[in-house]
């Protein structure tokens, strides 16, 4: 019974480490798709539009 309880609380940890990393990662790449987004202003767009 007590080497089922270590195991379950080490597969806990583990899972729990492995979902901090998957999320600072995916944190990461999300930060930097939104750098790589232009914002411009209603006017700009509709002159192009216009041209």
């Amino acid at each position: 019974m007590l080497t089922r309880n270590i195991v379950e609380i080490s597969l806990i940890i583990i899972l729990f480490i492995v979902g901090i990393i998957i999320y600072f990662y995916l944190k990461r790449k999300i930060d930097d798709a939104e750098s790589d987004l232009v914002i411009r202003k209603k006017k700009e767009i509709k002159e192009d539009i216009e041209d």
